[in-house]
Order: C-alpha cells, then structure tokens, then sequence
C-alpha cells in the first residue's frame, strides 16, 4: 500500500475504532440489507432490468469497512460460480471483523485486499462490474481522485453505488466537529477527543444547532464511542449539495442514474404543497428540482445514488418486464389484505415519503395475486383477466399505472428474467 494513498489520521481511527460496530456472530440470526445492493433494485437502475447475475458478476466493495455490504452482496450471489466479490480497506482491524463476518455464514465467494481504493489499477485487479463505495470517498483528502480511480476500473458497462455525505442535514453536525476541534486543539488522544465530546455534548443549550435537529444524528448513541468519534471526531469529513455532487461528478466523467430507495426525498410534491408552485418547479432541470427539495426539506443527511462511466436509462415497463417487489412481506401483506370479504375498502401503502391508497377490488386483487416476480406482465393481463372476469384492455391501464406508482416509490422493480 502506497504511503501517500490514505491519511494517517483516518487509518488511525479506523485501526482502532472499527465502523460501524459490528459482532459477527450477529451472522448467525439476522442479514443486514444495505439499500444500494439490493440486486433487483441495482438491475433496475444500472442494467435496465436486464442484467443476468448468474452469467457472472464480478463486484468489489471499495473501503468494505466491517463488512454490511460485503456480507450482503455475498450472500445474494452465493450460489452464482462465475460471481466473485472483492473487498478492499485499508483497515485490518475493519476487515478482520468482515472475514469473522463471512466465516460465521460460510461464504467462499469473497477476495480480500488490505490497501486503499487508490492503489486499485487494471493490470492487477482487472475490472468490475458493479462498485459500491459507501461512506467512503467524503473521507478521503481529494473524493475527486477517489472518484476517477474507482472509476478507471469499472467495466464499460458497469455500475457504481456511492454514498456520501449530504451538506445541509449535517449542518449540527460540523458546527460540533469545529467546536470540538477547537477544544482539542493540539490533543492527539483517541480517548481524551472522546471524553471531551461527551463532557459537551451532555451540556448543549437547546439553541445549539445540532439540538435542534439531533433526531437526524443517533450513530453516536447506537454506536458508543465508535459512532461518537466517526460522526464529531474524524480529521476528514466533507458533505456536498446536490450543485456539488452535480459538478463533483461531472468533472470525473460519471453519469448519475439514480437514487437509491430514496428517490421521493428529492421530490418537490413531497415537501411543497401549492400545486400552481410545484408545477412550475417540476419544468425545471431534475437536478433545480432536487436541489430545490433537499434545501426545503432540510433532513437529507446522505446522498445514495448509482453512477456509472456510460449513459444508460432505467428499466421500462413493457410486457416482456417481471415485476419483483423490495420486499417479500410487503406482497405477502397485501395479499393478505386483498379478498373478497374487503371488497370496497382501501389498502394503505406508507413509508418515509410515502402515504398513498389504492382500492381493493377484483381487479386490484387479482393484478397482486401474479405479481409475484414469477410472471411478466403479459401473463399477468392475462392471468388477471381470467381471475377477475375483466376483459384485459380494461385491466392494463390499472396494472401499468399501479405499476409505476409503485416504482416510483421504490416498491417495485422491473426485470427481464423472473424470479428463482
């Protein structure tokens, strides 16, 4: 590992405070699902629903940290032979923890590599198809280096998934690293930085910025001292607006395409409510529009996004696509809910962004009866129409207006191949 491709003081850190805190026999009960790797909703995004993961996928999670999307990935391609995941930090405390991590579910699918994301070049690593590197490039001296070389090893047609910090949530937040900076001054103790936090951080007057949104900010009470130092403490943290993250990947050549289960975050209609205001901000640039939202809204503490070296557009739905839902027990809740003796009723969809309902009827009914990933949308007219005694013409407007409903609040995918 090159010495001038990592700071001293963040390795430091993460040598002896490992992030996030993590006890891998955890393994052994639960799976951490990160929003960037979800493999339906990455297909959606990068590949236009038509990416076929068993035909090989080579994927390298950049600063892996103590694993979260390293396990994830892994175990959704474990039984794929032509996959491979590659793991790369700096850290050996950090990716200790994600070996213990692996080796507690007995995935064999991962190569390991202690340096930093900078040292990464084709001759040696080749290149890969899918690169997530959450958390990760706000930390380092120049995000922008960080970028291009991430990007100088991604396939032609692959995809990145970042995460980086959002410049107007954590206002509270730098506000305190300053404080605390000034206070430590010349202080190179781990421990001493963390004792004067909490010493300040128990005595903020209600006017103190981070107070006023400190529900936004909870790493430091769900994490101890490790979340606590990685959130007031760490020697390099910068955060960007959507101007800056516009610009920041401009500049390294990368194209966005999308946000991560978190679209309707930057959706004006979300946070502005006169319609004659709102129409005319939705003509703006998509990119006026969440720069818009994000300095309204006030709460987007991350950007999650994907991002990639080429143009590509996101799956359109046709009747050849697979509907597959982010969440099994969503459809099965539905469904649940969907029968003849409620007929009439409304069946609720929420969640942060969202609250909206639709009527349960023999039509609804039978339309989430075959939206099971297993059928296309073709099948599914056909299905419905059976089910519900409707003829089809007047079922598809209903399915496809759902549908993209549905996707646009990131409860639904598309895909070319159904579901295993």
């Amino acid at each position: 590992m090159s010495d001038t491709n990592y700071l001293k003081d963040v390795r430091e850190q993460y040598e002896n405070l490992p992030y996030p805190e993590r006890n891998p026999i955890d393994e052994e009960k639960r799976l951490l699902e990160t929003s960037l790797d979800f493999l339906p909703r990455l297909n959606h995004y990068c590949f236009s629903g038509k990416r076929n993961f068993n035909k090989g996928f080579n994927v390298l999670v950049a600063g892996g940290g103590t694993g979260d999307a390293l396990v994830y990935l892994a175990e959704q391609l474990r039984n794929v032979k032509k996959a491979k995941i590659n793991y790369v930090d700096l850290s050996t405390s950090s990716m200790d923890i994600a070996k213990e991590r692996a080796k507690t579910r007995g995935l064999n699918n991962i190569d390991w590599i202690n340096s930093s994301l900078l040292d990464l070049n084709k001759e040696q690593h080749g290149t890969f198809d899918y690169i997530n590197c959450s958390g990760v490039l706000h930390h380092l001296e120049s995000p922008s280096n960080g970028l291009k070389a991430l990007k100088s090893v991604l396939s032609n047609d692959g995809a990145m998934g970042i995460m980086v910090y959002a410049k107007y949530g954590r206002t509270g937040v730098y506000q305190i690293q300053k404080l605390l900076n000034l206070v430590n001054h010349e202080n190179n103790s781990i421990s001493t930085k963390i004792d004067n936090a909490k010493v300040l951080l128990a005595d903020l007057p209600e006017s103190n910025w981070f107070n006023r949104a400190k529900e936004l900010h909870t790493d430091h009470e769900r994490y101890g001292d490790i979340g606590l130092y990685d959130l007031f403490l760490h020697s390099q943290d910068r955060a960007y607006s959507i101007p800056e993250l516009f610009d920041w990947l401009s500049e390294a050549g990368v194209h966005f395409y999308g946000f991560a289960n978190s679209a309707l975050d930057y959706d004006p209609r979300r946070v502005i409510k006169d319609k004659g205001l709102v129409e005319n901000i939705l003509k703006r640039p998509k990119e006026v529009q969440y720069a818009i939202t994000e300095l309204v809204s006030g709460n987007i503490i991350k950007h999650t996004f994907y991002c990639g070296g080429a143009k590509k557009s996101i799956a359109k739905l046709s009747g050849e696509m697979y509907p597959v839902f982010a969440d099994k027990l969503l459809l099965k809740n539905i469904l649940m809910n969907m029968n003849e003796s409620v007929y009439g009723n409304e069946y609720a969809f929420k969640n942060n962004a969202v609250n909206f309902s639709i009527p349960v009827n023999p039509i609804t009914h039978a339309i989430f009866t075959y939206m099971d990933g297993k059928h296309s949308y073709d099948q599914i007219l056909k299905l419905a129409s059976v089910k519900s005694k409707v003829h089809k013409k007047d079922i598809k407007e209903k399915l496809y207006q759902l549908s993209e409903l549905l996707i646009e609040c990131d409860f639904l995918y598309l895909s070319d191949s159904k579901l295993n």
